[in-house]
């Protein structure tokens, strides 16, 4: 028996979940890498299928829809009680590539950084994913939307999502369904940094955009 402890997040998660009223979301996750087998949370990259009474149902429909109603306006309470600046720029942004789940800021010693919420919750065995200085994070937004620091309006107005897609590397998906890599750097590491050093940072940045891109590197010259 599992005697894993319930959080506020578990029975949301079930209140939720539209398989206790006999229906199924089909292709939450799909997966990216056929040898590995490894899975991501769909965010709208391939097509969901609504599949309604596909098996028993465990409670009735007309409660399920109940619970869902007063989850929404419980929702919307504590959103409109909320100061206007309390939700930071990030918030629902940022997307673990291990996981699929979002990460969160958290401050540390006066310090703000966001964490992948599995980790958060379960530690690092659940998820590895490592913290990202918020300071970093604004380096990266500034350089992926080539601005010469971070400005609010613009991040809000043109990137749908950032995706964690490994050590240090940040993936931006624009609303326009563009993509840059940016890749961060420790801040252990950033002050003793040489260009030479951020030089062959950038360069991995554009090989992986190169990769994702699955063509030539437009910034990269033509060997012969």
């Amino acid at each position: 028996m599992n005697h894993a402890a319930w959080s506020a997040k578990h029975v949301r998660e079930i209140l939720a979940n539209e398989k206790y009223a006999g229906n199924a979301l089909l292709q939450k996750s799909y997966i990216t890498d056929y040898l590995s087998k490894r899975k991501k949370r769909n965010h709208g990259q391939v097509p969901q299928f609504y599949v309604e009474q596909s098996h028993p149902a465990i409670v009735d429909i007309d409660t399920f829809e109940t619970a869902r109603e007063l989850l929404k306006s419980a929702g919307e309470r504590n959103k409109s009680n909320s100061p206007v600046n309390a939700r930071y720029p990030f918030t629902g942004k940022i997307v673990c590539g291990n996981c699929g789940k979002n990460f969160q800021r958290k401050t540390t010693k006066g310090r703000a950084g966001w964490l992948c919420a599995t980790y958060l919750e379960h530690g690092r065995n659940a998820c590895p994913a490592k913290q990202i200085p918020e300071t970093a994070l604004l380096d990266a937004c500034a350089e992926a939307l080539e601005l010469p620091s971070f400005d609010e309006a613009e991040f809000r107005k043109k990137i749908s999502i950032i995706e964690v897609a490994g050590a240090n590397t940040l993936k931006f998906v624009f609303i326009d369904g563009a993509v840059r890599i940016a890749v961060w750097i420790d801040r252990s590491r950033s002050e003793s940094w040489t260009d030479e050093m951020k030089q062959a940072a950038r360069e991995k940045s554009l090989a992986i955009k190169e990769v994702l891109n699955g063509g030539s590197n437009p910034e990269a010259g033509n060997e012969n």
